[in-house]
């Protein structure tokens, strides 16, 4: 019997991690699967997902579709989480949204309760089960063939504009929320988060866990032991995750 054949796709500007290519090759000697790289570097972004997507759609002898950005780098195999019941798996991402206040780096999926209102609580998982969100990004993102398949979702990925053009939800949410509209289920494998390698601006970190700045003043150091969420709680400011950002529990993510 012929093994399943994964086509793992890094879309990329030119240049890919060293950590993302040593795992790649670990991730080609899978010997469950045949697996079959390609890069793509078409602009914008959504022209280069949507390329991938037309291969993955018109080469019927693949199986499974991973898409990759080229500064993200999996934990775990992601491999190890195909199932014939699954048909999107997200690997999450910490992304960086500084320009909307608080503390500036969140995960790529969004939870909404049953009355359709975004959760920004922390939810833990047990190991190995995977958490279903209404939404998710793409950075690290496993497809099955059935669901390339959909004529509705043929048109792959594009951004929600308004009238004025302005964006008000990006293609990678747009499709899977289009995705899960047509019943299938977002998927996040929570402990194979992806390290998520970002310029960003470290006095501005600084400043947004209240150790800088103008909520404790330029050369306050905080109390010996004192930890950075205390110190922001504090010096007035709201309380920080029960565990920091980067250090988080396994199983446990937080957002929003």
């Amino acid at each position: 019997m012929a093994k399943p054949t994964v086509c793992v796709a890094t879309l990329t500007l030119g240049t890919v991690r060293v950590q993302q290519r040593d795992y790649l090759l670990r991730l080609a000697q899978d010997p469950r699967y045949t697996v079959i790289g390609i890069s793509s570097g078409a602009k914008p972004v959504t022209n280069n997902r949507c390329k991938v997507w037309r291969h993955f759609r018109n080469t019927p002898d693949l199986d499974y579709l991973v898409m990759m950005d080229e500064d993200v780098v999996p934990k775990g195999n992601v491999l190890d989480y195909i199932a014939p019941d699954r048909h999107i798996i997200c690997f999450p991402c910490p992304i960086w949204k500084g320009d909307e206040g608080g503390w500036p780096i969140c995960w790529n999926f969004r939870l909404r309760d049953e009355n359709g209102n975004i959760v920004k609580d922390a939810v833990v998982m047990p190991p190995g089960e995977l958490l279903e969100a209404s939404d998710a990004g793409t950075g690290c993102m496993l497809f099955s063939r059935q669901v390339a398949m959909e004529p509705a979702l043929r048109d792959g990925f594009y951004e929600v504009v308004d009238e004025d053009g302005v964006t008000t939800l990006g293609h990678d949410l747009a499709f899977t929320e289009r995705a899960r509209e047509l019943g299938y289920k977002i998927w996040v494998a929570l402990d194979c988060p992806c390290s998520h390698y970002h310029v960003v601006d470290l006095l501005e970190l600084e400043r947004r866990k209240g150790h800088i700045g103008h909520q404790t003043g330029p050369g306050v150091r905080a109390a010996e032991g004192a930890g950075p969420h205390r110190d922001r709680q504090a010096a007035g400011g709201p309380p920080g995750p029960a565990v920091g950002p980067g250090q988080p529990e396994p199983g446990t993510a937080y957002w929003g």
